[in-house]
Order: C-alpha cells, then structure tokens, then sequence
C-alpha cells in the first residue's frame, strides 16, 4: 500500500494506475475503509483531497494526495505501574511478550492489574496517543507474543490479515504422556461447556477449530510440541490436547496433575505476518519463559528447548 501515517492522518498519494477512479474507489479499494467509515469521516470533515474537501464521486489524476483523519487517543483506562517487554513496534503496531500472570484486558472497572493497563502506562512515559486494539488474544497463563494495533484504522487492516490466516502464531507447549503422531492436524469444533462457566469442550455442535503441531520429543510421561493454530477459539490448544488425553501441563482446569508449574505450559512464541501497509516480512519470536525451562530441566528435556533459542 501507498500510505503513510503522520500525526493524526493517513496519506495516500495516486500512482498512473490510480488515475481516473473516483475517490470512493480509492478510498474502499486502495485504502481499504468500509463504506460505514467513509460515512463518518465524511459528516466529521475527515476527508481531504490536496487539501481541499472533496465529493466521493470526485474522478481523481496521478499524484492527487488523499489524506484522512484517524481520530485516536489514549483509552481510558487506569495506568498499571509494570513494565512490558516490547519486541516490535512501529506507528501502526506493538508486538509484547506477555508476562504469564498478566489478564489481557480489564473486564470491570477495579481490574486494573492487565495488560492493557500497563501499556497505558507505557504509552504515558514515551508521551504519545495512541490506542489499545487487540488482534488477537492470549489467556491469562498463557505467556508469550501478542499483537496489538494503535489505531481502529491498523486493527482493521490486521483483524483482516488474521481472519485470512496471513498472520502465523506458532505455540510451544509441554504436554502430558507421550503424544502417538509425530505431525498431525486436530481438526475438532469446540463449544461452551454445558456443566462449566469457564471451560470449553469439543462438541460437534461447536465452532470450527484447527490445531496443527508437530511433536519436538517426548519421553513416556511427557511431549514437547510446536503449534500452529488456524483457526482462535477460545482455550482451543489446551481443549483440543485434553480431548487426546495430554492435557497442557500445569492446565488444572483441563486435567493436569502436574504440580512442577503454576499454570499452563504453553508459550506463543513466534509471529509472521507481512505488514499490510507496507508489505514488510516480519517474524518475531519470545524467549521462552523461565517457569517453562524451568518444568523442562525437571523433565530432562531442557536440550529441545534450547534449539529453539
């Protein structure tokens, strides 16, 4: 895409292709705003054509410079004094290593000890606006990468990259037993549980869900695996591997005994993703947690861990 962002505005400059194609065309097709949002920014004067406003039926030439307001300010939401590991950022995105202990977001108004209130926090000491949009989510003792946009504008773009599986989430996760196939897909729809608020269970009246992994060793009580998720069910790793009979270890909610760690065993450890703006590869991978390494060196199986440093 031929956009850029400064300040509070997109930028869009027309190439000789561009020519010739209203500015409602541009702005869906090029841009890729809803219909929904053109409405709004036009009835708030959000819409410029070389600095001038213009009617979205406006036929366009090479080099006529579009810009348009994306209104975005600090959440408000209490700050959390902690600090958070940032792994990637740039104008449109912050990419974490999310602690194990941390909820994602606040679900009422004294929840205050989340994610998202400690990237209010960091967003307050580097003296900038921006917005808290999740692309995707992590459980509360799920450790590990997590993506989220500063604007509605990025969360848009995103949200769309991840529905059409151009997003790569790759899981490590130590799992109970010795896992029988060494590469497989689980291919299991999961649904609410009938006899439990929080727990989910495969159940044929459930949502479609697909986890690929593949097995990096095992011993007879325990398998290291490498996950790929296609579709983001809630709990879906943990359902889908309980439902085989290796809970996540540590998963007391799905079954685990193991006493060696305090929540479940499963790290995000990789994000791919080409960046829809301006189609740059990325890859970006979170170390390995120590409570993790730590159940690892227990389990004599600290070595296959180490190759994925």
């Amino acid at each position: 895409m031929n956009i850029h962002m400064k300040g509070k505005w997109l930028t869009f400059v027309l190439t000789d292709e561009d020519a010739g194609q209203s500015l409602e065309q541009i702005l869906k097709d090029k841009m890729s705003l809803s219909g929904r949002s053109i409405q709004r920014l036009t009835r708030m004067k959000g819409i410029f054509v070389n600095q001038k406003k213009a009617f979205l039926e406006k036929k366009l030439k090479t080099h006529d410079e579009i810009k348009v307001r994306v209104e975005e300010s600090n959440p408000n939401i209490p700050i959390f004094n902690r600090t958070i590991e940032v792994m990637y950022e740039d104008e449109w995105i912050l990419v974490i290593n999310k602690a194990p202990d941390l909820k994602v977001y606040p679900t009422h108004a004294n929840d205050v000890q989340t994610l998202a209130n400690a990237i209010q926090f960091y967003y307050q000491s580097q003296k900038r606006q921006a917005g808290i949009h999740l692309v995707h989510r992590l459980d509360t003792g799920t450790s590990g990468a997590i993506m989220v946009a500063k604007n509605s504008y990025a969360h848009q773009l995103f949200d769309k990259e991840l529905k059409n599986n151009r997003i790569s989430r790759t899981y490590i996760a130590i799992i109970e037993g010795a896992i029988q196939e060494e590469v497989d897909t689980i291919n299991l729809p999961i649904d609410r549980c009938p006899t439990h608020q929080t727990k989910r269970c495969v159940s044929k009246n459930g949502e479609e869900a697909i986890t690929h992994y593949q097995c990096l060793g095992k011993t007879k009580d325990y398998s290291i695996v490498k996950i790929q998720i296609e579709t983001g069910r809630t709990h879906q790793i943990r359902v889908h591997f309980a439902h085989l009979g290796h809970p996540v270890a540590g998963d007391r909610l799905y079954g685990s005994t193991n006493r060696n760690i305090t929540r479940q065993a499963l790290h995000a450890y990789q994000l791919q993703w080409t960046h829809p703006i301006d189609d740059r590869k990325q890859c970006i991978s979170a170390k390995i947690p120590a409570d993790i390494q730590k159940l690892a060196q227990h389990i004599e199986m600290t070595e296959i861990l180490e190759r994925l440093e």
